[in-house]
């Protein structure tokens, strides 16, 4: 009997530590499993703040692009404020310098500028030479030369 006892005792035992066993085999296999998602959620998390850290990169160098795109056209226009200026100016530099020769204009003042270019003189030439009629070519050269004004007559 003292035998049977024993080998219940040390089955009990076995059974014992076979169960502690699977607990502690369930238990690893937990401790596994939760290292294996706690690294995975790191990784996640990493990858997040990685394509987050670019898009924020991106944002800022288009913002800087948009930033020199809008230097650029600032600059631009403050340039072409400037030409225009400059070019109004030096029309009424020429404006008041053909006046005070006495001329009516600087474009008629530069109509009766001589000798003219032989660029000038072959567009001139061909321009009144296209004009069949002697009385037209005058009159167009007079025109041209601010010497005649043309008039527009009335409809009646």
């Amino acid at each position: 009997k003292q035998v049977i006892d024993e080998t219940a005792i040390a089955a009990a035992r076995k059974k014992a530590v076979d169960a502690e066993l699977f607990q502690q085999s369930l238990l690893a296999e937990k401790f596994k499993n939760d290292k294996i998602i706690n690294q995975q959620k790191k990784a996640a998390a990493e990858e997040a703040a990685r394509i987050e850290a670019e898009k924020a990169a991106e944002e800022a160098r288009l913002a800087e692009v948009a930033r020199l795109a809008k230097e650029a056209d600032e600059k631009r226009i403050a340039e072409e404020k400037a030409a225009a200026e400059a070019a109004r100016l030096a029309r009424e530099k020429e404006e008041a310098v053909a006046k005070e020769l006495g001329y009516s204009s600087f474009e008629n003042m530069m109509t009766r500028q001589q000798p003219k270019s032989k660029e000038e003189e072959a567009a001139l030439a061909q321009k009144y030479g296209a004009i069949e009629n002697v009385g037209e070519r005058a009159y167009a050269i007079l025109k041209d030369l601010g010497a005649v004004e043309e008039t527009v007559e009335p409809q009646v």
